[in-house]
């Protein structure tokens, strides 16, 4: 293997580069930086490790915007990576962990979000449901409030014409008991008129007869006293006055 001028060999350069990360270098500025918990001051760390290769990239060079559309989507350029510093990537790494930490829970949370989800939408279509049902129960309600006020009203008017029927039967039977009554007392007094006639005639014979004068004067209060009865009978009846 060729030597180079100061007379060392690639392969020694190589390494002593990697030695960097193992062992602690003198500079005249140094950096702290940690490497696998070891504390190394280096100003090497602050650069690029392969500074050169992010120009070599060329699968992009027909299609220029799908570099950005992969950096836009998952917040990494891939053509700067060779060229970022252990830092960088470091920081990077750091927010590759933390979605992989964050991708552990993801059944956890799809599962809840699922049961939130769920949860939102019985939710609502319960309210549906009882709606729909309450919908219909006041319709029936109303139905049923219609059907009382029909049959309330179909009952006070049958009322009111069982009073009027009830008034005119009465009117009725009032003037058939005064017709009655009329004819009862025409009866009575055309009887009495007769039996007066017979009476008159019986006592123009009592007179005639002195012996049957307390007689007939007794069969004529009788007489009297039938005729009040039966009115009052006809009048009050059988309760009387």
């Amino acid at each position: 293997m060729a030597e180079n001028k100061r007379g060392r060999k690639p392969l020694d350069r190589i390494k002593s580069a990697m030695s960097i990360v193992g062992k602690p270098m003198k500079s005249a500025n140094p950096e702290t930086v940690t490497v696998n918990a070891t504390p190394i001051k280096s100003h090497h760390l602050s650069q690029g490790i392969a500074p050169n290769l992010p120009g070599l990239v060329r699968v992009f060079d027909n299609a220029p915007e799908a570099a950005g559309l992969f950096t836009s989507h998952f917040g990494i350029d891939l053509q700067s990576l060779a060229g970022m510093s252990p830092e960088e990537l470091a920081a990077q790494t750091d927010m590759i962990l933390q979605a992989k930490q964050f991708a552990e829970y993801l059944p956890l949370i799809e599962q809840h979000i699922n049961d939130y989800i769920k949860a939102v939408t019985d939710y609502n279509t319960f309210i549906a449901r009882a709606v729909k049902s309450g919908a219909k129960g006041i319709k029936e309600i109303d139905k049923a409030k219609l059907d009382v006020m029909l049959e309330w009203m179909g009952y006070k008017a049958h009322q009111e014409q069982l009073g009027r029927k009830s008034d005119n039967e009465l009117i009725k039977l009032n003037a058939e008991t005064e017709n009655v009554i009329r004819l009862s007392d025409f009866s009575v007094d055309m009887a009495l008129k007769i039996k007066a006639t017979a009476l008159n005639k019986s006592m123009e014979d009592a007179a005639q007869r002195p012996v049957l004068a307390a007689e007939l004067a007794e069969q004529r209060s009788l007489v009297n006293q039938r005729k009040t009865h039966i009115k009052e009978l006809i009048q009050y009846g059988t309760r009387g006055k």
